[in-house]
């Protein structure tokens, strides 16, 4: 996104010298080689005509092409592959800054913070692999933010979700955030208050529906949820089930064999997506019922990886499926996504 706002602001500025400065210069340019005028011509003169024309013809495809686009798209693409190949992963610690905070409790999850590191990082040594507070991400580059605690999350502002911009900003700009079980953002927590400890509060926004009769008003207080503000598609949740997990031959060859990571396919389906949810793509399904168990939807220049599955039950192996798409999906993004 950030990148197509510089493409469409060079474009501005391109098409404006042009048209105020570098067009009347070549008309008076072609106007005095039709009078006959160039005879006498400088070797200076001749130069800065010739430095003129390259400059006309790089602001012609600046301005008036896709030239830019590709070349910027090419390059972008370029150090992204290069970033991923050895990604700086946050794995959340459920707090804001670790100072006198309580974490946040997991939900639809069984797996710590510490369990999700060990086998990434005994499979990746080359990859940074950190567990911290959220306001790291202020104080240090990361590439990837896993959050395991399923479908609650610590936000500073409860009411305003100041915490939740954060985290799309860090999306929107590139960032990978993976969501290991459930809906992301369901429940907020917040570390500060101790009100927050042993409870599990909604996150969303109040909506209050006025609708007027002939009898009167009548006023509807509704709540929507926090995360169908940033995913309005996804809906239609199913209930949880023991389902057999599979891939398409296109699914594994973009993201791996994630389907028989941890010996088995079954796996403990939960609020997972309908096929075919507008711009999600398909790292893992399930067969009867048909549904999208791990899912990423791109957003900006990032991606939020989804995974519609409860991992409270470890007799079944959704850990190391996750586990796999994460891997999946960052080999994914150092091919250039290809």
């Amino acid at each position: 996104m950030r990148l197509r706002r510089y493409i469409l602001r060079a474009r501005e500025v391109s098409k404006l010298i042009l048209a105020i400065l570098i067009a009347p210069l070549a008309m008076s340019f072609v106007a005095d080689l039709l009078k006959g005028r160039l005879s006498s011509i400088t070797l200076a003169q001749a130069v800065a005509a010739i430095a003129l024309i390259l400059v006309y013809i790089f602001l012609i495809l600046l301005g008036y092409t896709s030239k830019l686009d590709e070349a910027l798209v090419s390059i972008r693409t370029s150090r992204r592959a290069r970033t991923f190949r050895s990604p700086r992963i946050l794995i959340m610690d459920g707090t804001l800054c670790a100072d006198h905070e309580i974490p946040a409790r997991a939900i639809y999850t069984s797996y710590s913070a510490t369990d999700w590191e060990a086998p990434i990082k005994v499979a990746h040594p080359d990859w940074l692999v950190e567990i911290g507070p959220l306001d790291s991400l202020d104080r240090q580059r990361f590439d990837v933010v896993l959050n395991p605690f399923g479908e609650a999350y610590p936000e500073a502002d409860p009411h305003n979700y100041t915490t939740f911009a954060r985290i799309c900003d860090f999306v929107l700009a590139g960032g990978v955030y993976l969501n290991v079980a459930g809906i992301p953002f369901w429940y907020s927590h917040d570390p500060k208050n101790p009100l927050f400890a042993n409870k599990d509060f909604h996150a969303g926004y109040i909506q209050r529906e006025v609708i007027r009769t002939g009898g009167g008003i009548t006023e509807i207080i509704t709540m929507r949820a926090l995360f169908q503000t940033l995913f309005p598609q996804i809906g239609n949740l199913p209930d949880a089930a023991v389902v057999d997990a599979l891939q398409l031959d296109r699914d594994r060859e973009l993201f791996g064999d994630i389907a028989a990571a941890g010996g088995s396919t079954k796996v403990e389906m939960f609020r997972a997506y309908r096929p075919q949810t507008p711009g999600m793509i398909p790292l893992l399904r399930s067969s009867a019922p048909e549904y999208w168990l791990i899912g990423a939807l791109r957003y900006g220049d990032g991606v939020f990886l989804l995974a519609g599955m409860s991992l409270s039950d470890r007799t079944t192996p959704g850990f190391p499926k996750v586990v796999a798409a994460l891997e999946g999906w960052l080999a994914f993004e150092a091919r250039g996504r290809k």
